[in-house]
């Protein structure tokens, strides 16, 4: 095997801790037993002890088109014969069996099924009831080995909860029969009318259409193709105008985000979209897909089987460039799969629809998750809100929909299975409530609230902007700076409407992330040399590339084999392990130290190791531009306090640096070792705690002893009302943060004397030990949020 049973059952083990979406969860399990066990084709069942069915709900390989749709007696098969005595099977040869395969019936006498062989189903038990059971097959005649059989009687305990609760789930939401899994759309009595609940993000009251999206992992992973769906020439004819009408929509949205990006997100390479419209066309691409349409098979399983076919093509190819194009063949082929999926949307037709539904012309984008590249790939003029099953508030969709202003709730569990393209939409990113296909009587219900949204943007901007004049001091005169944090190169002019002085923190990862390739040096050092100009003079803090983590970049497989991305090869470590990519990197910021007043901040530092390696990469770059005549301006350099072993020596560190800049967003996560981006584990992000404040006022005070250093504070934290006079009692002087938060706390610093807030302070780190008692001492001073 591959690994160890241990290291597949902790895989498990952080699947079913993790997932928001328990049946989505069951598919990635059955991915990970493939690949642990040897490659078989492997299949999770549940069984409905009251009617005495079993039903496919999860499976890799030949059967994943079946999951969800495959359903039979549990009588039949070799399936029905092990959950029905409890015992495991384990047969060298299945087709030499009378009752016939795992899997009975028409479906078992497909030559792809004929050809497996080896086959070993393990019962799941739970609470002494047979619930379901793992089902492997190979095409060697042998059995599995008694190891393969150890570790499935070791998952089968957490495997069989898993199911039932995924089950229990889908139960709840659909109002169905727990063990009925056929894809049927779920009755509208469901829904209609009745609040979905997610975690707002981005606030905000808007409604609009459906339009769903897919990720790549959407694009089914088959080894095999299973039977055809389509047996009549009229379906298969049917299916090809719907590919080619798909083609035509994909390639209206590619051309319309060609257009708008280059005003919107500059960032961006809109040429790749244009390349797009023109890939939509080729000869091969198109023969292939028609040729599995042609067989009979749906769309999906048609770009399914083509991806298959263009990866395994692409993968013999030796030329890393021409490689790379397997990428925008992914993207051409998610662009049809997402057309496909939002071809039938419809607009309310009836005369009072129309009235009511008159402010729904804009659409609400419905999806698992979203990779910032997908995001910035809509058509963002037409996007008026997000609703996610996934995600959370510190990962970088959810700071572009911020920097674009876009409402967002995320956490809204089977939202794509309750959800059709073209169904109307109505989002309260306030409360964090989604209404699908409202009645008239809601919508005019809401339409005071979708009113004053509107017109409290306007109002909300004049005032932000009477605030951003505000004086950024304390009652007693203690001076403030307030950085911006910036994405994106458009959100640049409302530096002077929300009052930035500077900007606090550029991500440099969005203009990587937002591509299909690497930008050049030349790409990169546009951008950057339009952001300093634009500044005009204001200090802008550059932050190497931080990438990894949540910030995987597309089209790299650098991380595919973490096990805990979060602590893996991310940020500073990343650049160093590939100079290729560092070296055009650090070029492009040196050069533009030319146009402004540049500071470089490095991030995910862990000791002075990593310092003095980054540094020296810094002199190579500084030498090379300097041989070639190219300026490199004066520069002040800091580090991002974000592992938690930095501060140990920061004493050491400092004689080197200009500046601490503490990250708290992942500060926290590492103290607490917690993925911040795991929805479920949202109460143990504790911010707030007394152990956070204690180690930012210990910096601050460490910092203090140094002249001419200082420390900023970025992350969620920087950004917090309630938050703020504890740092200012910890001794935080500059705070960055988005920038349409800066006038809020300017107007609240005013009202705050440092004296009180060192009190506060002292109080919190004395009396409470958890964030919990943090928060209660705040609302015995009327400290909110």
């Amino acid at each position: 095997m591959r690994s160890n049973k241990f290291k597949l059952i902790h895989e498990i083990s952080e699947v079913i801790a993790r997932t928001s979406d328990p049946m989505g969860g069951l598919n990635k399990v059955t991915k990970l037993l493939h690949e642990h066990l040897d490659g078989p084709e492997t299949m999770l069942f549940a069984y409905n002890a009251q009617n005495g069915t079993i039903s496919l709900v999860a499976a890799y390989g030949t059967w994943a088109d079946q999951v969800g749709i495959l359903s039979f007696n549990a009588n039949e098969g070799l399936t029905g014969i092990a959950i029905r005595s409890g015992k495991i099977l384990n047969i060298d040869d299945q087709n030499e069996y009378r009752s016939r395969t795992a899997i009975p019936g028409n479906q078992a006498d497909t030559q792809a099924h004929k050809e497996m062989h080896g086959l070993c189903i393990t019962p799941l038990e739970l609470g002494g009831s047979i619930i379901g059971a793992i089902g492997l097959a190979r095409r060697q005649k042998r059995k599995f080995s008694k190891s393969i059989l150890d570790t499935l009687e070791e998952i089968a305990a957490p495997l069989a909860m898993f199911i039932t609760n995924a089950l229990l789930l889908k139960q709840n939401l659909e109002g169905a029969n727990a063990f009925s899994l056929h894809r049927e759309r779920p009755a509208k009595s469901v829904v209609d009318n009745k609040p979905l609940r997610g975690r707002p993000i981005t606030r905000g009251v808007v409604c609009g259409h459906a339009i769903l999206m897919s990720g790549v992992d959407d694009l089914l992973v088959i080894k095999r193709l299973p039977p055809p769906v389509n047996n009549t020439k009229e379906q298969i004819e049917a299916e090809k105008k719907r590919y080619l009408d798909s083609v035509e929509a994909a390639r209206r949205n590619c051309q319309r985000t060609a257009r708008e990006m280059a005003q919107t997100i500059p960032e961006g390479d809109c040429e790749i979209f244009e390349m797009h419209a023109m890939l939509l066309d080729d000869p091969s691409l198109k023969k292939t897909i028609l040729k599995y349409i042609g067989e009979g098979h749906s769309l999906n399983m048609a770009l399914a089987a083509a991806l298959r076919t263009f990866s395994a093509q692409y993968q013999k190819i030796e030329d890393p460039y021409l490689r790379e194009r397997l990428f925008d063949i992914k993207d051409v082929l998610l662009n049809i799969k997402n057309a496909a999926d939002n071809l039938d949307g419809k607009v309310p037709e009836t005369p009072q629809e129309n009235e009511v539904f008159s402010d729904f012309r804009r659409n609400i984008v419905i999806a698992h998750d979203l990779l910032p590249s997908q995001l910035v790939g809509m058509p963002l003029k037409k996007v008026t809100g997000i609703v996610l099953e996934d995600g959370g508030a510190t990962s970088h969709v959810a700071i572009l929909a911020r920097a674009l202003q876009i409402p967002r709730i995320v956490g809204v569990p089977w939202i794509k299975e309750l959800v059709h393209s073209g169904d109307s939409i109505l989002l309260d990113a306030d409360t964090g409530n989604c209404y699908v296909r409202p009645s008239v009587e809601i919508v005019r219900q809401f339409g005071a609230a979708l009113k004053m949204y509107r017109e409290q943007a306007e109002r909300h901007n004049e005032q932000l902007e009477l605030e951003s004049l505000l004086p950024s001091q304390t009652r007693d005169g203690a001076q403030f700076t307030f950085a911006g944090n910036f994405a994106l190169l458009s959100e640049l002019p409302m530096m002077k409407h929300y009052g930035v002085t500077e900007i606090g923190l550029y991500r440099t990862e969005f203009m990587f992330m937002i591509r299909n390739v690497l930008p050049t040096e030349e790409e990169q050092f546009s951008v950057l040399k339009r952001l300093v100009t634009t500044a005009e003079g204001a200090p802008v803090n550059i932050r190497l590339l931080d990438a990894g983590g949540d910030k995987p970049l597309p089209y790299m497989n650098a991380w595919s084999d973490e096990d805990n991305p979060a602590l893996g090869c991310r940020g500073l470590r990343f650049l160093l392990a590939n100079p290729d990519i560092m070296m055009p990197h650090l070029r492009a910021i040196l050069r533009a130290t030319a146009f402004g007043n540049v500071n470089i901040l490095l991030p995910m530092v862990a000791d002075l190791f990593d310092f003095h390696a980054a540094k020296e990469a810094l002199k190579k770059a500084e030498q090379q531009l300097l041989a070639e005549n190219i300026p490199v301006f004066p520069y002040k350099l800091g580090v991002m306090l974000e592992i938690p072993a930095l501060f140990r020596v920061l004493d050491i560190l400092l004689p080197h640096i200009d500046f601490i800049s503490i990250g708290t967003n992942d500060l926290v996560q590492f103290l607490f070792a917690v993925d911040r981006g795991n929805p479920n584990l949202t109460r143990w992000y504790r911010q707030c705690h007394p152990v956070v404040l204690r180690i930012i006022r210990d910096t601050c005070r460490i910092v203090a002893q140094y002249p001419g250093k200082y420390v900023s504070l970025c992350g969620e934290l920087a950004g917090s009302k309630r938050a703020l006079p504890l740092l200012i009692g910890a001794g935080i002087r500059r705070l960055s943060m988005t920038p349409s938060r800066i006038p809020v706390l300017k107007k609240q610093l005013s009202q705050y004397e440092v004296p009180w807030c060192e009190s506060l302070l002292d109080q919190v780190l004395a009396k409470c030990g958890s964030e919990m008692e943090t928060m209660k001492l705040l609302e015995e001073y009327d400290i909110k949020s």
